[in-house]
């Protein structure tokens, strides 16, 4: 082979493999934008003043809403101290579909609240600090699996719209996670605007629309969330 054609050859061989390289490179996919729907129904029963239980059982879809992340069955029970105070507890079954097997894992998560409420003039504003803990079920510690413990800080405001039933809402809440192999830090936070319709004697309606953005990595991912609840009171 003369000096031209080695020229040439080795120009078409880097070329070629420069071309499989960029090919590699451009079909890893980093997801950074998707839209979710949240779906909610429970029932509620309020025993008096102070005391409320109440059970739901929801649904999330991601990937552009054509698959399903999560199925939820949450209990939760809250007390309310005074007109300012309230504390809360809750349970929550997850079958969870959102690791990088694509296969669904069950998990527990455990919560406690503290909120304080207060109006100004038709504005009733609302605080919640919830601890939480997370664990996957049936996993022991010896298989890598601990806790995860998160912290969230939830404010909202209600305005009170003189001879309207769909007073709007609006909340900010910032997410707070650590466990055994990661550094505590805020992960994520989510604007969260809506309404609720009450059916009297019966229940309520809601829908919302939120924006939750992360915090941490090297592509930090936004979600944008439509969600439907309804709440059938005993």
């Amino acid at each position: 082979m003369n000096f031209p054609f080695r020229i040439a050859y080795c120009f078409l061989f880097s070329f070629l493999i420069s071309a499989f390289s960029l090919n590699a490179q451009t079909t890893t996919q980093v997801v950074v934008q998707d839209f979710e729907t949240w779906s909610q129904i429970g029932v509620s029963k309020r025993f008096n003043d102070e005391f409320k239980l109440q059970l739901n059982q929801g649904l999330r879809l991601n990937d552009n809403s054509s698959s399903v992340d999560q199925v939820l069955t949450n209990l939760s029970g809250s007390y309310q101290y005074n007109d300012m105070f309230s504390f809360g507890v809750g349970i929550r079954y997850i079958r969870n579909k959102g690791n990088s097997s694509g296969e669904f894992e069950n998990l527990m998560r455990y919560n406690f609240d503290f909120g304080v409420k207060h109006q100004l003039d038709r504005f009733h504003f609302k605080y919640r600090l919830r601890l939480q803990t997370k664990d996957k079920i049936g996993s022991s510690r010896n298989e890598g699996d601990f806790f995860k413990h998160g912290q969230r800080l939830k404010v909202g405001v209600r305005y009170n719209v003189k001879n309207w039933k769909l007073d709007p809402k609006f909340s900010t809440e910032l997410f707070r996670y650590s466990g055994r192999y990661m550094l505590s830090s805020f992960e994520k936070i989510r604007f969260t605007l809506g309404t609720e319709y009450k059916i009297k004697k019966f229940g309520k309606v809601g829908i919302f629309y939120s924006i939750e953005r992360e915090l941490v990595g090297t592509y930090p991912k936004t979600t944008n969330i439509l969600g439907l609840n309804f709440t059938y009171k005993l």
